[in-house]
């Protein structure tokens, strides 16, 4: 994110061909295409075991996948990033993130910083500016081990959004990327929508976002683009009003669906 919001062109930023993981049991997810153009906010939605997480994990190369699979990102063959390159780029939240040292939340979070070089100053204003975006400012010299996990979530979030936060006033050259894996499963809905809306800014920015949602609704609200997995197979993608019909739903969670729209924004809400 940037002091100074810019508009920036939606440009292909991570690209995805044939993307598959195998393992001795079979395919987890299997011929998947996948897209994602700057200033682009993408919801991977899905039943238990659809391979969400798998996806996600292997388009930050944190999941080995089988020959073929081709993944582009910022132009670039995504296994021939340089690690602390890539990691001034791209940050990754999982669903298990264990920190055991009585560190201050104001430390976690700076900890996002460690690939940058930018200085101590700059770096602090950072992640002072992170804190303020997830609503944690108050909380910064607590210990983070004594925190509430709604709270914990809310930290590790400030620290990936520290990582790639950039600090030229025109990133429309140099887009980042976050892939959070359901970054809202321990959240109040007061805190679910104040962290959505600092991701669309984020996008606003020219930036992106994927991530894993098991709230169908907050998807229809806030995301460009969906795609829907089930058992390691893509079976829609696109925007939300061609993604959440009560057909592909009912294909996803063997459920009956009721589609109303919004009064108030317009999306879809499944019911």
């Amino acid at each position: 994110m940037t002091t100074e919001q810019t508009v920036c062109p939606r440009t292909p930023l991570l690209n995805g061909k044939n993307i598959s993981v195998k393992v001795e049991q079979g395919y987890l997810i299997e011929n998947i295409e996948f897209s994602l153009k700057a200033g682009e906010l993408v919801a991977i939605i899905g039943p238990n075991g659809a391979g969400k997480t798998t996806l996600l994990n292997a388009l930050c190369a944190e999941q080995a996948t089988t020959t073929g699979s081709d993944i582009i990102f910022n132009g670039k063959a995504l296994g021939n990033w340089l690690p602390k390159e890539k990691a001034t780029r791209m940050a990754v939240l999982s669903q298990n993130n264990t920190l055991n040292f009585p560190y201050t939340v104001r430390e976690v979070v700076t900890l996002g910083r460690i690939p940058h070089a930018t200085g101590k100053d700059l770096d602090a204003h950072i992640t002072a500016e992170a804190l303020k975006a997830l609503d944690i400012s108050h909380i910064s010299e607590k210990i983070f081990t004594r925190l509430s996990g709604g709270e914990k979530q809310r930290v590790q979030l400030a620290r990936v959004l520290a990582q790639v936060w950039q600090v030229e006033k025109n990133v429309c050259d140099k887009p980042a990327i976050l892939l959070l894996d359901e970054p809202c499963s321990a959240l109040d809905p007061g805190h679910q929508h104040q962290l959505m809306r600092t991701l669309k800014e984020f996008c606003f920015d020219g930036n992106a976002v994927v991530m894993v949602l098991h709230d169908i609704n907050l998807a229809s609200r806030y995301a460009d683009t969906l795609f829907a997995l089930r058992e390691g197979s893509l079976i829609a993608s696109g925007g939300v009003d061609e993604v959440l019909t009560p057909k592909n739903m009912h294909t996803l969670f063997d459920m009956k669906f009721t589609s109303l729209v919004h009064p108030k924004y317009g999306h879809p809400v499944l019911l």
